[in-house]
């Protein structure tokens, strides 16, 4: 048993509401600290501590189920592509909405305090804590809700769109929101919350991996915004197309050879009221036709991590 389509949009609202009011709070006295505390208890816990109250399944709750060593790597080379497919739509962003010396202020505050500890803090606060509580909630107990009254293919983009308006950041909006459909279209297609774990991890990795790059090379300065114009040089565009043609056939094909699990059929009861659909009734996951066969055929080829 699992929870109900009400019942996660409920605690998705919960969590947002306990991160806005009590988190901004929290970080605002300490940041890192602050964001140690919002992972843990505004965001994950809520939703965790209902399941647990109600005896509801945990495995199928949070898709908690362990994957291939090739599915682990797949989703690493995913996300490796990914983070360089939506750079580039960022940057494209950028030249659309600007972002304001305001905010560019705002945001080389927070970094400066991340920069004054290790960079393995940082991506333990940054990349791995965010990596499980937040696909936690999203792609595991919001998406489960959302797939027992719609599509798979709408439950991923709505949780996407919820994960990225979950950010409060109208810059970061689309290439959140991307990574979010990005990260719950692997966890419908492996049947497991791993992979997405495994993305967004890296994906936050290399972010903050980049920021303390940047902030050594420039000793100490803090990144203050270029002239678009300035930074759209030849060499720079060029360089964009030669990574674009790399990352995307590489991006497309990893995500074909993504192995689908058997638990990516364990089927879920729709709500009441649905019309057509009784209250007992099972409903099975469907996949884009041509892939099913595909993976099943390699679906006992590996070994479980």
């Amino acid at each position: 048993m699992t929870p109900s389509f009400t019942e996660t949009i409920y605690f998705y609202l919960l969590s947002a509401g306990l991160l806005v009011v009590f988190g901004s709070i929290v970080q605002h006295r300490h940041l890192l600290g602050g964001l140690f505390v919002s992972e843990l208890l505004f965001i994950v816990a809520p939703s965790l501590s209902y399941t647990i109250q109600k005896k509801y399944c945990l495995s199928h709750t949070y898709s908690l189920f362990p994957v291939s060593q090739k599915t682990a790597v797949l989703a690493g080379i995913i996300a490796l592509a990914a983070f360089v497919l939506v750079g580039i739509i960022a940057t494209l962003q950028e030249l659309l909405l600007p972002r304001s010396s305001s905010y560019i202020e705002v945001w080389n505050q927070i970094l400066a305090e991340f920069h004054q500890v290790p960079l393995i803090v940082a991506v333990f606060l940054v990349a791995i804590l965010p990596g499980v509580c937040e696909e936690l909630l999203f792609r595991g107990f919001l998406l489960r809700g959302i797939r027992q009254r719609y599509s798979d293919t709408t439950a991923v983009v709505v949780v996407g769109v919820l994960f990225g308006v979950f950010h409060l950041d109208p810059y970061r909006f689309l290439p959140v929101t991307l990574l979010g459909i990005l990260f719950g279209y692997m966890v419908v297609k492996t049947g497991s919350l791993v992979p997405g774990m495994i993305a967004h991890a890296i994906n936050n990795s290399i972010s903050i991996a980049i920021s303390y790059g940047a902030y050594q090379t420039q000793q100490g300065e803090m990144f203050t915004g270029a002239n678009t114009e300035e930074f759209l040089t030849w060499e720079i565009i060029a360089s964009a197309i030669v990574m674009l043609a790399i990352a995307l056939p590489i991006f497309i094909l990893s995500l074909r050879a993504l192995p689908r699990s058997e638990h990516a059929e364990v089927g879920l009861k729709r709500d009441e009221g649905m019309s057509g659909t009784s209250p007992n009734e099972e409903t099975t996951f469907e996949l884009p036709p041509g892939e099913r066969q595909e993976e099943d055929e390699h679906s006992n080829e590996d070994d479980s991590l």
